[in-house]
């Protein structure tokens, strides 16, 4: 039922990602059920600890806990060893059994690989790249932006903008 759909391409080292991810939150409180916010897993090879983040990001959507994964994973994108993403797992409360053999369970790499597929065959070549109701945002740094490409799209949803 949502008027805007936002798919985020990201990946948990990207710099200019962990920037945006807090100011995200935002968008519930500011447009309500009207967005639907999706992340698509988007490791960049000159972040060396992109995929294995990825995992963890996965591996706590398995538990339902993507989002809370996700905001402790951007905002210590500079502590991503092994050690610091089990404690953060830890933190955010995941079973670490399940979250340990999601890991290092095939299926994670491909879901991955699958996001990152789909992203390139949608032109992405970098993080973040936004598509809002199926535009394409490149490199967006600034979070008025992308609150004003939303609300530009509600408001041609709404028949506001013709």
């Amino acid at each position: 039922s949502a008027k805007v759909v936002l798919v985020e391409y990201a990946c948990f080292q990207c710099p200019y990602c962990a920037h945006l991810a807090p100011k995200l939150k935002k968008l519930k409180a500011r447009f309500g059920g009207k967005v639907a916010h999706y992340y698509k897993f988007f490791p960049v090879r000159s972040h060396p600890r992109g995929v294995a983040a990825a995992l963890a990001g996965y591996a706590a959507m398995r538990q339902g806990k993507f989002w809370q994964m996700s905001d402790i994973l951007f905002e210590n994108r500079a502590d991503l060893t092994d050690e610091d993403m089990l404690n953060y797992a830890k933190k955010v409360g995941l079973d670490i059994t399940k979250y340990k053999a999601a890991i290092k369970d095939s299926a994670a790499m491909r879901y991955i690989e699958k996001d990152k597929l789909e992203g390139m065959r949608f032109g992405v070549e970098g993080t973040p790249t936004f598509f809002i109701n199926g535009k394409e945002y490149k490199g967006i740094q600034d979070f008025d932006e992308v609150m004003d490409r939303i609300a530009e799209e509600i408001d041609i949803a709404e028949g506001k903008i013709k």
